[in-house]
């Protein structure tokens, strides 16, 4: 387990399998996923995945609440009555930015997701199937990009980042 850790920082794991999980696929790093550590942060994020997609798509989601924890992160509670389904998700500090993260930028039309300021903007309808209220509820922080940047670049050998800087 500390040699997954000296080796890859699981945070920035957590966020890259979460935004993007085919980054880091089980067959092409089968050595990381041996360890606890990495399957751990595997199934949360595969879990927070799956909570992204019936926010973003369940058209009957009612009674999404978010209840702050002392020592960060949240309480995420959602029901969607034709499935039956009433859901509660722990989630720490890091785990929360992510999602509200992902939430509010698929909620952006596609031409608003560009992170340069020089860029023309395009006309083009919002097409977003995020209901106002999971918004409301997940709206983004101001530093929650910068967090998930640091996660991200801590993956980065250490020679690229340097030259990022």
């Amino acid at each position: 387990m500390r040699e997954v850790e000296q080796e890859i920082d699981l945070e920035g794991l957590l966020v890259a399998l979460t935004l993007a999980p085919a980054t880091f696929s089980r067959n092409r790093f089968f050595d990381l996923y041996t360890h606890p550590a990495a399957r751990r942060v595997h199934r949360r994020a595969k879990l927070l995945r799956h909570v992204m997609k019936q926010l973003g798509t369940a058209a009957d989601l009612q009674q999404v609440s978010l209840h702050p924890r002392a020592e960060g992160g949240g309480v995420l509670a959602y029901e969607i009555p034709t499935l039956g389904l009433r859901r509660t998700v722990t989630m720490d500090p890091l785990e929360l930015v992510v999602l509200r993260f992902a939430m509010n930028r698929s909620a952006l039309p596609t031409s608003q997701r560009t992170d340069d300021p020089g860029a023309a903007p395009v006309e083009e309808p919002a097409r977003s199937s995020v209901a106002p209220e999971v918004l409301a509820v997940l709206s983004p922080e101001p530093s929650d990009k910068h967090l998930i940047e640091a996660a991200l670049s801590r993956l980065l050998p250490d020679a690229c980042y340097a030259e990022t800087i």
